[in-house]
């Protein structure tokens, strides 16, 4: 494959994993279903997450909110969950910036941004999203039993969903090193679009427009009867 077309294929590959990392992200923000309780002495169970703490009533009822159940979760985890927002905002600006760079590649014209820029704007959002992914998985883990009050504690869903969100943006950070390196390489003035040719290093084999135009026989009698005409 030539090069603007593998610029072309790893910009899909970063904006399909990005928009897939964004909405397991956003589940799992959006689920309290981080860790779950269980009390060792009296019926007191349930499941909690950053924003809030879900108590089984029984029945098939559950109470929801920060004053429901005598289990309290430590900052820790609260912290984990503004770490994770702030990574699924990132991984929002990492999609926009895909999608930019993406349709400037199929519309072969820039968008807003030049491609160089996109490609830096995706490569600090990568690391933004693959940092404060890890930190978020990081400090929730520090959520130990509270044995105090006989509470149990054990990882759920979305903690798990949490660490396939850290594995996916640590892929994504690299894919975007890699879209850095190749940007920086690209000639001056020029942009990587399908509908255009690098321009050769060696300037006796580069052809183009002048080239072209010398060589059409109608260029040539018209240059000819310019210079009759001066004389």
């Amino acid at each position: 494959m030539d090069g603007p077309l593998i610029r072309l294929v790893i910009c899909l590959a970063v904006l399909s994993l990005a928009l897939a990392s964004f909405l397991l992200g956003v589940t799992a923000l959006i689920l309290p279903h981080w860790g779950t309780f269980k009390n060792r002495v009296r019926d007191e169970h349930g499941n909690f997450g950053p924003w809030t703490v879900c108590r089984d009533m029984g029945y098939g009822r559950t109470s929801c909110g920060n004053f429901v159940s005598s289990f309290k979760p430590i900052f820790g985890v609260y912290a984990g969950g503004i770490s994770s927002a702030i990574a699924v905002t990132a991984l929002a600006v990492l999609s926009l910036s895909s999608a930019l760079q993406l349709i400037s590649q199929c519309y072969r014209s820039n968008i807003i941004f030049s491609q160089f820029t996109l490609a830096a704007i995706k490569l600090i959002s990568g690391l933004v999203t693959a940092l404060l992914t890890l930190v978020a998985v990081c400090l929730f883990a520090t959520q130990q039993d509270d044995l105090e009050k006989g509470f149990i504690v054990e990882f759920s869903v979305s903690f798990y969903m949490e660490i396939i969100l850290a594995t996916f943006s640590s892929i994504l950070f690299l894919l975007t090193i890699l879209e850095y390196l190749i940007a920086r390489k690209l000639p001056p003035g020029f942009d990587g679009f399908l509908s255009r040719k690098e321009p050769s290093q060696n300037p006796k084999t580069r052809t183009g427009l002048l080239g072209t135009t010398i060589g059409n026989p109608g260029f040539q009698d018209e240059e000819r009867l310019r210079r009759t005409s001066n004389v």
